[in-house]
C-alpha cells in the first residue's frame, strides 16, 4: 500500500474498498488510531465497513510506517496531514472516525477543515482534561519522558483494556506499543496532554457520534459526557464494560453503534 507526500511528512494509508460499484458511491470512512497504534488497530472495522463504505486507515505522523518522527509537531500538523491526503487522494468529503489521540485529531479536522468532514465519530477520547486532574496529566506525561517505551507500553496498555480483556489482546498491544519510537511518542503525547478543544466544541457542525466503555480509565465516561454536550446534535453510546480501547475489545458493540450512525447518513 502507498505512502502519500503531505507537506513535510510522508503518510502511510490503506485504501479497502468492495462497495458494489454499481451502487451510488458513498463517502469514506477514515479511521485514525490513538497513541503509539497504528492502522492495524482497525482489524476488526475493516472487514465489518469496506463492502458499504471505502475504508481509509492511516498512520498517523510519527506512527507506523509515517514519516515524522525527527521534528516536533502538534495536533494542528496531524490533523492537516489528514486533511492534505483527503485532498490530495480526491476525497471532498469523508466520515472521521477517531479512537483516544484521534478522536483529538478528529475534532481538530472538524475545526480546521468544516468542509472535509461528512460526520464525526469521538471514540473514547476528550475535549481537555478534565478538570482537577492536572497533576495527574503532569505526572503520566513525566512517566512518558522518563520510561522506557517497554514500562511505558505495559503501564498504559494495561490500564486501558477492562480487567476482563483477553490476556492475548492485552499482551501483543503492548509488545506493538512498546516498538514505538520513544522521541515520536513523546511528541504525540504532548500533543494529546496539551489538547483543548472545550471552548470550540459549539464551532463543530458536522453530525457526531461519541462513544466511550464506561469503563474507561485514561478518558473516563465524563470526558465523552462533554463532548456530546457540546456538540450540537451529537448522540451518546455507553459500551457496558468497555475499557479504553472498545474498537478491538469490544467490536460487535462499536461496529454496531458505528452503523446505526453511519448507514442512515
Amino acid at each position: 500500500m502507498p505512502h502519500e507526500p503531505v507537506g513535510d511528512v510522508s503518510l502511510y494509508f490503506e485504501l479497502h474498498d468492495f462497495c458494489e460499484p454499481w451502487r451510488a458511491a458513498r463517502s469514506p470512512i477514515v479511521f485514525l488510531h490513538g497513541l503509539g497504534g497504528s492502522h492495524a488497530m482497525w482489524l476488526y472495522q475493516v472487514p465489518a465497513f469496506c463492502d458499504r463504505f471505502p475504508v481509509i486507515t492511516v498512520d498517523l505522523r510519527g506512527h507506523g510506517q509515517s514519516s515524522g518522527r525527527d521534528a516536533d509537531f502538534g495536533m494542528a500538523d496531524m490533523a492537516r496531514d489528514v486533511a492534505r491526503l483527503l485532498r490530495n487522494l480526491g476525497v471532498g468529503r469523508a466520515h472521521i472516525v477517531g479512537l483516544s489521540l484521534g478522536g483529538m485529531v478528529a475534532q481538530q479536522v472538524a475545526l480546521d477543515s468544516p468542509v472535509a468532514v461528512a460526520s464525526l465519530v469521538l471514540a473514547d477520547t476528550l475535549a481537555g482534561a478534565p478538570a482537577g486532574a492536572e497533576v495527574l496529566m503532569r505526572d503520566a506525561l513525566r512517566f512518558i519522558e522518563e520510561g522506557d517505551m517497554a514500562e511505558i507500553a505495559k503501564a498504559r496498555i494495561t490500564n486501558a483494556f477492562s480487567d476482563r480483556v483477553d490476556a492475548a489482546m492485552r499482551d501483543y498491544f503492548i509488545d506493538q506499543v512498546a516498538r514505538n519510537d520513544k522521541s515520536a511518542y513523546v511528541r504525540a503525547a504532548r500533543a494529546a496532554f496539551g489538547f483543548n478543544t472545550r471552548e470550540r466544541l459549539g464551532e463543530i457542525s458536522a453530525p457526531t457520534l461519541v462513544v466511550v466503555g464506561e469503563d474507561d480509565r485514561v478518558t473516563p465516561p465524563v470526558c465523552s459526557e462533554e463532548l456530546a454536550a457540546g456538540i450540537r446534535g451529537a448522540r451518546l453510546v455507553r459500551i457496558p464494560g468497555g475499557g479504553h480501547i472498545t474498537n478491538v475489545e469490544f467490536p460487535r458493540e462499536f461496529n454496531g453503534a458505528l452503523k446505526d450512525f453511519l448507514l442512515p447518513l
